[in-house]
């Protein structure tokens, strides 16, 4: 929790640079290192990742036209992706960057 008094003001600085996300950008969420996660970085279907020292760069490409619109992170060093597209949740894995489908939507008959 932040506590500022009334009388301080906070400011609030350029982070990343113009257009680095698209139209499309959501999902912003930390990591427990204080990188910053957000889909459709650069391009749609992309998680794109700020460090602390602002630098930005795309952390992954989601598989077979994937496009993420929120993104949770677990306890096992795994990130989850909600993907609109396919209708999948994608569990990604932090360190090898592995995807795969976590849960998908099942149609209802």
């Amino acid at each position: 929790m932040l506590i500022v008094p009334c009388s301080q003001h906070l400011q609030s600085t350029v982070f990343t640079k113009e257009g680095s996300f698209t139209d499309g950008i959501e999902g912003p969420a930390p990591d427990y290192k204080g990188n910053i996660y957000a889909v459709n970085f650069e391009e749609q279907g992309t998680i794109g990742k700020i460090t602390h020292n602002g630098e930005s760069s795309v952390f992954i490409k989601l598989p077979n036209g994937s496009i993420g619109n929120g993104i949770q992170f677990g306890e096992k060093n795994q990130m989850f992706v909600a993907d609109y597209v396919n209708h999948n949740i994608l569990e990604i894995d932090m360190k090898s960057k592995k995807v795969e489908i976590f849960e998908h939507e099942l149609k209802s008959a």
